[in-house]
């Protein structure tokens, strides 16, 4: 709600406040065009409010952020058969949870984008990929200080800079290489060999927002030790 209000402020309503034919409805978010019709804007938490309507298009931003598999099957979809409607999906890639039931990985837009590009949809619909460097209302200089806040092979740099589908935000992140180091004790530190009356086990964090980690642990029963991350 807090991100649709902004869109509200700065962008929907300095563009048509004022305009002749044009009345904007402030509590409901909505803008008539008088004899042509109207646009709406809807919160992802709020997409049930749209059922039963009849559409002529809609637009999902930020679509890999919400479950966009029941927004589509549910709401979306109904909503724009009777009128034959068009549906544009934009979004930055997501890796991670989308907030589906099932908490599967990675998000259904990537996984929809996916089948876009393999055809597995049907000549309906199409697809368009730009990197960030893409964008002309952004200077090169700036695009490369950002590009610089991010390690090397960062899965961030690699979903928000470039719209990669296959950067890894819910796997090995690349990251863990440059601090690994810090992170486990070396084999020489250890025992010669290690006894097989110490107890052995490991931990496994998977991460979504932030690096998956596996640390195989060791108890020798005078002194915990972390064997590797």
């Amino acid at each position: 709600y807090p991100q649709s209000r902004a869109i509200w402020r700065e962008e929907i309503k300095p563009r048509l406040a004022g305009l002749p034919g044009v009345t904007l409805h402030e509590t409901d978010r909505r803008v008539s065009f008088h004899g042509l019709g109207s646009l709406e804007l809807r919160s992802a938490e709020s997409i049930d409010n749209i059922r039963g309507r009849s559409l002529d298009g809609v637009v999902i931003d930020e679509a890999a952020y919400l479950d966009l598999e029941y927004a589509l099957a549910a709401v979306v979809l109904p909503a724009l058969l009777d009128k034959g409607g068009w549906c544009l999906v934009v979004s930055t890639p997501s890796a991670g949870w989308d907030g589906n039931a099932a908490r599967m990985t990675p998000s259904y837009f990537n996984r929809l984008c996916e089948e876009v590009t393999a055809d597995a949809r049907g000549d309906s619909w199409s697809h368009w990929h730009h990197p960030t460097e893409a964008n002309p209302k952004l200077t090169p200089t700036d695009i490369a200080a950002l590009r610089a806040e991010y390690p090397p092979g960062s899965a961030t740099a690699q979903q928000e800079l470039d719209a990669d589908l296959t950067a890894s935000g819910a796997s090995f992140y690349p990251e863990l290489a440059d601090v690994a180091d810090t992170l486990f004790v070396p084999r020489e530190h250890l025992p010669t060999y290690l006894p097989d009356w110490w107890q052995y086990w490991s931990g496994y964090d998977w991460g979504y927002a932030h690096p998956a980690v596996w640390v195989p642990c060791a108890d020798a029963g005078t002194a915990l030790y972390i064997l590797d991350a």
